[in-house]
């Protein structure tokens, strides 16, 4: 899938000129800078992948939200007929319905964050 990085002294010691050897305390801090490399690398592809998540997740919840305030609006114009003081009404409800999925959604996305 992608590259893998392998930490190993003998390919920092490879970048040294012929004939001159790396003292070890030299192989292994480049081993051990080597690894550091790899983790963060691996953070970096996890972090995106989990982010990707949380955009998929917030795509399904506002779309969610969006259909069932559209059913809302709906049964709203069904009930109330002719009505302009029951619509009203009804719109009352579907106001209140669209502010709290609102808040859910502003809320889940402060917790992605934290996530």
């Amino acid at each position: 899938m992608g590259t893998q990085v392998v930490p190993s002294a003998r390919s920092a010691a490879a970048m040294v000129p012929a004939g001159t050897r790396l003292p070890k305390a030299a192989e292994r801090a480049i081993a051990r800078i080597e690894g550091e490399t790899a983790v963060r690398a691996t953070l970096v592809r996890a972090e995106a992948i989990i982010t990707g998540e949380k955009m998929d997740e917030t795509d399904y919840l506002i779309w969610k939200a969006m259909s069932s305030h559209a059913m809302l609006r709906g049964l709203a114009s069904n009930l109330a007929g002719d009505d302009p003081g029951l619509m009203d009404d009804m719109r009352f409800f579907t106001d209140m319905s669209r502010l709290g999925k609102g808040e859910l959604i502003a809320s889940l996305n402060d917790k992605y964050h934290h996530i």
